[in-house]
């Protein structure tokens, strides 16, 4: 199980890291290898180089970008009709390149919820406790030091 999350968070992580130079590609017209690469190492050196309280203030602000999302909505010049109902109700094609987005976009989406609840919700809110009586101890009853988590 353990190689099954290191596995999806490494394609994750992967996915991410393109996406970024993918997107920095659109505006900046450098390589797209040499902006993911840039973006990995800027990344690395800020969780080796940097305290968690700096790095926490960087993701901040850097999170105020998707502040953009919303504000699209009133740069773009689209027929509102049209727009709502491509929301609410989606166009299917039974192409490969559609279904490899799906495909993506569902897995990077719903995959680390599954592997986080499969992984950490076992166990929660049951104390655990351990018989010793057959091992000759003192105490009926002894429990672990992190069981009440």
């Amino acid at each position: 199980m353990t190689a099954l999350v290191l596995v999806a968070n490494t394609i994750n992580i992967g996915a991410d890291l393109g996406a970024m130079g993918a997107a920095a590609h659109l505006i900046i017209p450098v390589n797209f290898t040499l902006l993911t690469l840039f973006f990995t190492a800027l990344i690395l050196c800020l969780e080796i180089y940097t305290s968690y309280r700096t790095y926490a203030k960087i993701l901040k602000w850097f999170a105020l970008a998707l502040l953009s999302y919303p504000l699209t909505v009133f740069l773009v010049h689209e027929p509102w009709g049209t727009l709502f109902r491509a929301t609410f109700v989606p166009h299917v094609q039974l192409s490969f390149a559609f279904l490899f987005i799906i495909t993506g976009v569902l897995g990077t989406t719903i995959s680390p919820y599954m592997f986080s609840g499969s992984v950490g919700g076992n166990g929660r809110g049951k104390r655990k406790t351990f018989d010793t009586k057959r091992r000759g101890a003192r105490h009926e009853k002894i429990y672990p030091r992190n069981a009440h988590r």
